[in-house]
């Protein structure tokens, strides 16, 4: 009687499931970095463009303007409820808001939406991008380097030449 095996047994598909969860553990958080680090392209392209069109309000009228959807790079942006008025437009990934009038320079601040809470900030008076730091937060964990918050965001406005206005 000649007896053919068919199929696999039972130590082999534990060897694939062993190999398949190893790897899945080594790539998975590096996904998750490469994804985190491309939302926030988007978000510099936005506070980018933003800024330029704020830098020219600022030359033409003398004021920057203080409702992000009045921008016309805000017009492919969703508008938000508008409770506050600083952040009245919203992408998949953030909220844009400007800076609070009063707390050191003006800028325009992108709010993260998704699980991990972190803010994206462009000084409006030179472009300087800043992440919003927490130890062993999500700005820790993306592929860029970005100044520290307080120091782009907390510095003298002497040499402000615009505020926001209605």
């Amino acid at each position: 009687m000649i007896c053919t095996k068919k199929g696999f047994t039972l130590t082999e598909l534990l060897v694939v499931v062993m190999v398949i969860g190893v790897l899945a553990a080594v790539i998975l958080p590096k996904y998750n970095k490469v994804l985190e680090t491309r939302k926030t392209t988007e978000a510099e392209e936005f506070l980018a463009a933003m800024r330029d069109e704020q830098e020219f309000l600022c030359m033409e009228k003398g004021k920057y303007e203080k409702f992000l959807d009045r921008l016309n790079v805000a017009e492919g942006l969703e508008r938000t409820d508008g409770t506050v008025a600083e952040c009245r437009v919203q992408s998949a990934y953030y909220v844009y808001c400007n800076s609070v009038e009063g707390k050191g320079v003006p800028a325009i601040i992108a709010k993260s939406r998704g699980e991990q809470e972190y803010a994206i900030g462009i000084r409006l008076t030179d472009g300087m991008l800043a992440c919003e730091k927490s130890e062993g937060g999500p700005c820790d964990n993306l592929s860029k380097d970005y100044s520290e918050w307080d120091a782009v965001f907390n510095e003298s406005t002497d040499d402000v030449k615009c505020n926001f206005t209605d």
